[in-house]
């Protein structure tokens, strides 16, 4: 099944695809579709995983042939195939979600069903089935299939092939389908796929179209808290035009903005200062040049160690998100914000270039709402940090420092002495 299209480009790639995400299961889907036999397919696991996996890669065929449905319609398993179609699940959701209803089938070990098609209406077939039969699924105006016991439904089967109606029993692996019968296999199903289905992401746009926007409150504490939440319609406002376009503007901000930026993913090795460095250097992604850039000024940079934490959990990477036109990049908790990149300078030549200077980086709170500072026990790197928010308040090239009161403050040939090194090491301050 499907070996004849392996030599297909685009089926191939899908096939493999789905190979991948079941590998990890101890599946060799490949080996499946290469080898495997009818009685290899008598196991509803492999059958199911089989025709998902085939499915997957017949939709990537159509759509390398430029051939994209405008409905589409899922019976049973095909309900799968459906939800790769219109881009519901990935090829490994898809594979994966397959996998899962077999092996939970086969783990719940359901007394043996059987199914047949019988050409009645959906209303005849619910009036005629027999107590312990189920009219499992509505086929067409006369077509249903119906599940149960398989005693049951060989007797049906007999009954209306003797009044000249259609019925035969079709393959089902031993299994009463679409019916109370396999009830026990849910839960394991269920258990399984919320590890499989990926639910609401972060940083998701959810738009509500509910009534006067009724369900906020139950989105917001339902959804990650850095999920954007946007109900276009509101009870009692003057200007309920006004505000729906509000949020139109909100949803066409959030989707247009990230466009011009870079996804990926850091690795987090439990060390701050090369997580940070590497954000900084995803930042300089996607620059039109081949020269070579480093980062010379920020604007701000925040730090949520408990979110950071939170967001990485087990995981050894998180995902980045730089976002070029806000001039943002962000991963787990940690934002940098307005970070300009300079040309990296060549020392070739009689190029004179000032040797670097080692400087010292000192934590100092800066807390002061006055104009005049007094440091107690002053040092250049105190000082240092003291003058530069002044000096990125103010538009003047240089900043004067003198001593108020040297016999409070320190004396002459000390103040003088400190006040050159710190014009040495702040080219600003004179």
């Amino acid at each position: 099944m499907g070996r004849a299209f392996m030599g297909l480009e685009p089926f191939n790639k899908a096939i493999h695809r789905c190979a991948a995400a079941l590998a990890p299961e101890g599946l060799d889907l490949l080996n499946l579709i290469q080898n495997g036999t009818e009685e290899t397919f008598d196991n509803i696991l492999n059958n199911f995983v089989s025709i998902a996996c085939i499915q997957v890669a017949l939709v990537d065929t159509l759509t390398a042939l430029g051939i994209k449905p405008d409905r589409i319609i899922g019976h049973s398993a095909g309900e799968l195939g459906c939800a790769y179609a219109d881009g519901a699940f990935t090829a490994e959701q898809t594979a994966l979600a397959a996998y899962w209803r077999g092996k939970s089938i086969l783990d719940a070990k359901l007394k043996i069903g059987a199914m047949a098609a019988v050409g009645l209406t959906w209303e005849e077939a619910k009036k005629r089935v027999p107590e312990n039969i189920v009219a499992a699924c509505h086929n067409g105006e006369d077509s249903v299939t119906v599940s149960g016991p398989p005693a049951e439904v060989d007797a049906f089967v007999k009954q209306l092939s003797s009044e000249g109606i259609f019925a035969k029993k079709v393959l089902s692996s031993g299994v009463a389908f679409h019916s109370k019968y396999i009830a026990d296999a849910g839960p394991k199903l269920r258990s399984s796929l919320e590890r499989v289905v990926t639910k609401i992401p972060e940083n998701s746009l959810i738009i509500e179209i509910a009534p006067h926007a009724l369900l906020q409150a139950v989105v917001k504490r339902a959804v990650p808290k850095n999920c954007i939440n946007i109900g276009l319609t509101k009870k009692g406002l003057s200007d309920e035009l006004g505000n729906f376009m509000a949020n139109i503007g909100k949803k066409l901000m959030c989707t247009n903005i990230p466009s011009p930026g870079a996804n990926g993913r850091l690795e987090w090795a439990n060390n701050w200062i090369s997580f940070m460095d590497t954000m900084l250097q995803f930042s300089l992604i996607g620059l039109n040049t081949r020269e070579l850039y480093v980062p010379t000024r920020i604007l701000k940079v925040v730090v949520d160690p408990a979110r950071h934490l939170e967001v990485i959990g087990d995981k050894d990477e998180v995902p980045v998100q730089m976002y070029r036109h806000l001039g943002v990049t962000r991963s787990g908790g940690v934002e940098i914000r307005g970070m300009k990149a300079s040309l990296a300078p060549r020392r070739t030549g009689a190029q004179v270039q000032a040797p670097p200077k080692l400087e010292a980086y000192t934590f100092v709170p800066y807390e002061n709402t006055k104009v005049d500072v007094i440091v107690a026990s002053p040092d250049v790197s105190s000082l240092a940090a003291v003058l530069e928010p002044i000096g990125a308040k103010t538009s003047a090239k240089d900043i004067t420092v003198e001593p108020v009161d040297e016999s409070e403050s320190f004396h002459v040939v000390c103040g003088s002495q400190l006040l050159r090194h710190l014009a040495n090491a702040t080219p600003t301050v004179k």
